[in-house]
């Protein structure tokens, strides 16, 4: 049986990695959608992934992006939408270094 893990948020407000059978899924719709960034060659740049050692691109078979923020789902992404302007000044110095 093939599973995929996902962020849920509950009505609370709490958000909870959840285990579930792809196969309960067949549509796909607990995609996460993240705020796009940038581009590298390898793919496109999610704002919660701009802060690791690695820049980490979007997985298109698990995942989604959007540039719209009334459309982002990941509760990372969402998170961090005060800081956009900091967190992508921060990423292209560190790539200039």
């Amino acid at each position: 049986m093939k599973t995929k893990r996902v962020w849920l948020t509950g009505e609370d407000g709490k958000e909870a990695i959840v285990t579930m059978n792809v196969a309960d899924d067949p549509y796909n719709d607990y995609r996460p959608y993240h705020m796009a960034v940038g581009h590298t060659s390898s793919g496109v740049v999610p704002l919660c992934r701009l802060r690791w050692k690695r820049i980490r691109v979007v997985n298109l078979e698990t995942e989604t992006w959007t540039i719209r923020w009334e459309a982002v789902t990941c509760p990372r992404c969402l998170a961090l939408r005060s800081r956009e302007a900091e967190i992508i000044a921060e990423a292209l110095e560190a790539a200039h270094v």
